[in-house]
């Protein structure tokens, strides 16, 4: 009997995580799925490469809960652990949660529920930051909306993140597709993968409640911002303008578009040491007059400095030299 055949009914949902060096954090995250209500499913380790105990910690609890399984592979970054997890996942659902965070113990249970009862692709859920209050309140009631995708206005930021929501399986995998993470894009590639499963969804529900934490904390990739990763950003941006333009679902995503594409040329000017003025105004250029006329003061001083740096440092070196010139003709002439 194969393996598919043995878990014909169990598993009804696989939950990925990835995991690299975060033996700090990684027993919190495991044991917040131990915890969950809802109990039909299997947990899919990928230790991609970790140095330090997160693989013995990850082999530690598939000894003893055969419901974790654990795959060691040499590192090569979150979007190749992702991919091996759902290559290996047997669940009619996809989960993820990331190895430093956390998930509420009814996330899955309310999320299958709600994704039976409607029919839906896809189920998606709103997150909170370990700076937030852990505590919810007592028979707190959860809102159903089935999304309908604006024209006008983008999706929140929570529709970028893969960890909030689940995904059917039969949709990641079909014959039509196969959705992976690009393991070429290292920053925002969640975001790719969301909005490919987006674009092929015919029903996509939102329960407003915040079931997922992000644990901020030193280690977090968010607080280490490099060019490469901008430029890696700007890839990604691209990437889903392409996704956008080639799908020919009436879904409106050119909204949702605009905000990735101001977010990752923000990037050059305000999380930079050294801001690049230059790459600001060459990437998505489109977007200059726009921003430049967008309100507020603070804005438009900003932009009219990003748009005339060259004549502004060229002005000022100019008088420099023209000033040291001066002084050595002056110098001379005695």
């Amino acid at each position: 009997m194969n393996q598919k055949t043995e878990h014909s009914i169990f598993p009804k949902l696989s939950i990925i995580v990835p995991v690299y060096n975060v033996e700090k954090y990684l027993p919190r995250c495991l044991d917040s799925i131990v915890a969950q209500t809802f109990n039909k499913w299997e947990c899919i380790m990928i230790d991609d490469g970790s140095q330090d105990n997160s693989g013995a910690i990850c082999d530690e609890y598939a000894s003893r809960d055969k419901r974790f399984r654990v795959i060691h592979q040499d590192n090569k970054g979150v979007s190749s652990a992702r991919n091996v997890g759902m290559d290996a996942a047997l669940g009619d659902w996809i989960g993820f949660v990331d190895s430093d965070d956390w998930i509420e113990t009814e996330t899955y249970e309310i999320a299958i529920t709600y994704a039976q009862k409607s029919g839906a692709d896809v189920v998606r859920w709103y997150w909170r930051t370990t700076d937030e209050s852990e505590s919810q309140a007592e028979n707190f009631v959860i809102e159903e909306k089935e999304l309908k995708i604006s024209h006008s206005k983008p999706l929140h930021w929570s529709f970028n993140a893969m960890v909030l929501g689940i995904y059917k399986h039969s949709l990641i995998d079909s014959q039509k597709q196969r959705i992976r993470c690009d393991e070429k894009i290292f920053i925002h590639e969640d975001m790719l993968f969301v909005y490919e499963v987006l674009l092929h969804s015919q029903k996509i529900i939102l329960l407003d409640r915040k079931f997922y934490t992000y644990n901020i904390h030193s280690d977090s990739a968010i607080h280490d911002v490099t060019y490469k990763k901008i430029e890696n950003h700007v890839q990604a941006v691209e990437k889903l303008e392409r996704l956008i333009k080639n799908n020919k679902r009436d879904y409106d995503f050119y909204a949702t578009l605009k905000e990735q594409k101001k977010c990752a040329k923000d990037k050059f000017v305000f999380l930079l040491s050294s801001p690049d003025f230059n790459s600001f105004r060459k990437t998505f250029p489109e977007l200059n007059l726009p921003l430049l006329f967008s309100r507020g003061k603070r804005k438009i001083l900003y932009f009219f400095i990003f748009f005339h740096i060259d004549f502004i440092a060229n002005f000022i070196i100019s008088k420099c030299y023209k000033k040291n010139a001066a002084i050595s003709d002056v110098g001379s002439e005695k």
